[in-house]
């Protein structure tokens, strides 16, 4: 590779390298139109199936599954079985039927163009329950081969999962320490001002400004990748308003914290027929009454503001698996005391309880945020359909949440690692409870703007002293998500047995979604880019389908929704146990690493990856595995994270290059030509991913990206360089102390361009730190050039 100083000679992010063997011309209009083919199928799939969780993942896995010619039949026989009148209104039924097999009430939703109810013949029947089947189980080949009988029982059966819902359903069997999780919703929080109190002011003037005839109902949505602290921030939030926290996470699940023993009354089994309307009226109006209940206290009333709120959390926010059994108690009974009460007086009942409600709250001022209901994991209510109203849950809740009166400073938060929540909006002919509310269509805008990445970093005051503390788990687990490096440290504490393979193997689980390595049949389009967005920051573009599957399941952060909630954007920040874990999954498994490097090749040929050449892509795949495969060669001392250990120079060139030692010197440069073979010797280098930076860096930023264990994808326009990471030259044995020093750090800068002709030596001045603008090192160090 030498370096390019042409713009106009490289390859765009939509040009794929001609000489690359799956990328020639001659293959690219034979693509194009298997991608308007498959375009054309994904269309129709959606028509039918936007309100099946995860439409996009699902029509990939489907495609993949079975094939493009297999979709089409399938997109074709459920076409030719619907009528063009039923199509709005058979949306949510074919969807219920996929996940319940319900096949009484697909029927009633197909009309015929007159306008009246259409039966099914035995043919049409037997080919919508087939379809469903194979949408279903499209790993079963015998499914031409069943009755309807049979199939429909095995639509039926509880607990089967959508193919959407396989890829992350069984994550959350992770075997950790629930202690050692628990324990972390007590340590200090860092950054309280920087995060609390703009996300309180946010809700504050959302509360103020809620009006029924403008917006679909009182709430919004905190989006945020697994780990981030978004039910951290709901308890802090409690220290300044009344929170009502309810869990609905799966009743299996070992994530922290625990499902709510409420969370039965919210989400009850779809065979229980309840209607679930005057379900979550009652529930909202006995969930008032017991907060009205507990401020009224005149012994309550009596206390500092501060006392007040603390003891309502004591009395109903569950943390641990300890129920709160008074608080539970309480909701149940009054609505018990409200079950023969029709729709229409249970929502007069919620409006004057709504009301006490805040006359109760004196301790908080009026025109402030009195009452936050907060629903953390809420997307379990929206795969569940009520057969009564044919909507999800998930919808009747909104609507009971909109009879909440305006002014009276009660608002509601719904926290989930998914964007559905933040853009569900079914238009009135989807929603036929939604029919002459009079209600409004706006949406509150989503929160995902929380920076609890680095929380428990402190680099600048405690920098590392030397190379055992630069590498020391405890520090490096603290880079991202505060999670992990308090779950290291609290599993340490505790004599975990091995807190470091626990710890990493926690990422790995979050990282792909599933609590086991993935085999290769398994690693997903998502999966890939998960494992290349941690390692090299690959981020697609904001009309791939794929972003929101990235942030729900994959650990990716939300970094944009837009006004319409369609267009999201997703990213990996650089955080070093995310990386460790792809290093570690891949570094022994050469065709999961082709198979990431094939749905890359594939998105920047299809214009899906938004930022980066696809030569410097290239580069940072090939440093990336390089390293990795040093670091399998070399081992790493037992007390490292696995994936994430420094390696000498001289090995990690000898793996890049296939050369041996002395045969590299001649490819070492100084400004002064001295002192080459010092990187060999001493030369020393630390990093397992890449991420983007906008600036040109110094020494002191070389020695942060050190502490970091991170190379750099250099600012658009860089002079000379594409790629830069840092060497330390460590000390002579015997004549240096072997603490971390400034003086001692240097750069091997790399730089990337298509070359097919013989190296064009007279742009060599342009491949030095003169040229590249790079301050602060010691004139006498070398330094290298890729």
């Amino acid at each position: 590779m030498v370096p390019n100083t042409d713009p106009a000679t490289r390859n765009t992010p939509n040009t794929p390298p001609t000489d690359h063997p799956t990328m020639a011309k001659s293959n690219i209009p034979s693509q194009n139109q298997d991608d308007q083919a498959t375009k054309n199928e994904r269309d129709r799939f959606r028509l039918l199936h936007r309100n099946l969780r995860n439409c996009e993942q699902s029509f990939n896995d489907f495609l993949k599954a079975v094939g493009l010619e297999k979709v089409r039949q399938y997109n074709d026989e459920v076409f030719q079985a619907v009528p063009p009148a039923s199509n709005k209104l058979f949306g949510l039924s074919w969807v219920n039927f996929i996940n319940v097999g319900n096949f009484e009430r697909l029927q009633e939703s197909l009309i015929d163009p007159g306008g009246h109810k259409k039966k099914k013949g035995k043919k049409e029947k037997l080919k919508l329950i087939r379809c469903a089947y194979l949408l279903r189980f499209p790993a079963d080949t015998n499914y031409l081969k069943m009755g309807v009988k049979d199939m429909l029982a095995q639509l039926q059966k509880p607990g089967s999962t959508t193919p959407a819902q396989d890829v992350t359903a069984r994550v959350e069997d992770i075997d950790w320490s629930t202690d050692v999780v628990q324990e972390g919703f007590s340590v200090k929080y860092e950054r309280y001002d920087l995060i609390v109190m703009p996300c309180l002011e946010t809700l504050q003037n959302f509360a103020y400004q809620w009006k029924r005839s403008e917006f679909q109902a009182p709430y919004t949505s905190i989006v945020g990748p697994t780990m981030s602290g978004k039910t951290r921030l709901l308890m802090e939030l409690a220290h300044h308003t009344c929170v009502v926290y309810i869990c609905l996470r799966p009743a299996d699940s070992t994530d922290q914290p625990p499902r709510s023993e409420l969370a039965q009354d919210m989400v009850p089994r779809v065979e229980q027929k309840k209607d679930m309307n005057i379900l979550y009226l009652s529930f909202l109006t006995a969930i008032f009454n017991t907060v009205t209940k507990f401020f009224s206290n005149k012994k309550t009333a009596a206390q500092p503001v501060v006392k007040q709120l603390q003891e309502w959390t004591n009395y109903s926010f569950q943390k641990n698996n300890t129920p709160k059994t008074k608080f539970n108690a309480s909701v149940r009974n009054g609505m018990r005391a409200m079950k023969e009460k029709d729709a229409k007086s249970l929502t007069c009942s919620l409006k004057d309880a709504a009301m006490r409600m805040s006359e109760s709250i004196q301790c908080i001022q009026h025109g402030h945020l009195k009452v936050l209901i907060a629903i953390d994991e809420p997307s379990n209510l929206m795969d569940p359909i009520d057969k009564n109203h044919d909507v999800s849950y998930f919808c009747l809740f909104r609507r009971a949440l909109s009879e909440i009166p305006a002014e009276k400073g009660i608002f509601s938060v719904f926290t989930d690692t998914t964007s559905k929540v933040a853009n569900f909006s079914p238009s009135s002919t989807e929603d036929p409870s939604a029919r002459g509310h009079q209600l409004g269509y706006e949406l509150f805008a989503p929160i995902y703007k929380i920076s609890t990445l680095d929380l428990f970093v402190d680099d600048v005051n405690k920098p590392p002293k030397n190379w055992r503390e630069l590498e020391s788990p405890a520090r490096l687990f603290n880079y991202g998500c505060p999670f992990y490096g308090l779950y290291f440290k609290g599993a340490t504490a505790k004599g975990t047995p091995d807190p470091i393979g626990k710890t990493a193997m926690i990422a790995g689980a979050k990282l792909l979604g599933l609590s086991r390595p993935p085999t290769l049949q398994e690693l997903t389009p998502a999966r890939c880019f998960a494992l290349l967005g941690s390692m090299i920051q690959t981020r697609l573009g904001s009309h791939s389908p794929i972003n929101s599957t990235l942030v729900s399941s994959h650990a990716a952060h939300c970094m944009f929704i837009d006004s319409t909630r369609e267009m999201i954007v997703s990213d990996y920040p650089p955080q070093f146990v995310y990386a460790a874990a792809a290093s570690k999954y891949l570094v022994k498994k050469d065709a999961c690493w082709v198979k990431c490097i094939k749905e890359l090749a594939i998105a920047v040929q299809e214009g899906l990856v938004a930022l980066g050449d696809a030569g410097e892509m290239a580069t940072r795949l090939i440093l990336i595995r390089a390293m990795q495969k040093t670091q399998q060669r070399i081992g790493s001392e037992e007390e490292s994270i696995p994936g994430g250990s420094s390696v000498r120079l001289v090995d990690f060139l000898e793996t890049l290059t296939g050369k041996p030692r002395e045969n590299m010197l001649r490819g070492l440069h100084t400004e002064q030509n001295r002192n080459k073979s010092q990187l060999l010797d001493r030369g020393r280098i630390f990093f397992n991913h890449l991420s983007r930076i906008e600036y040109t860096p110094d020494a002191s930023d070389l020695m942060n990206f050190l502490y970091q264990g991170v190379a750099v994808q250099c600012k658009r326009g860089q002079r000379g360089l594409d790629e830069l990471f840092t060497i330390y030259l460590g000390p002579t044995p015997g004549v240096e102390p072997p603490k971390l020093d400034l003086k001692n750090i240097t750069f091997c800068g790399v730089q990337t361009k298509n070359q097919s002709g013989p190296l064009e030596w007279k742009d060599s001045f342009k491949w030095s730190k003169s040229y590249a603008e790079i301050e602060g090192i010691n004139p006498l160090n070398p330094y290298l050039i890729l």
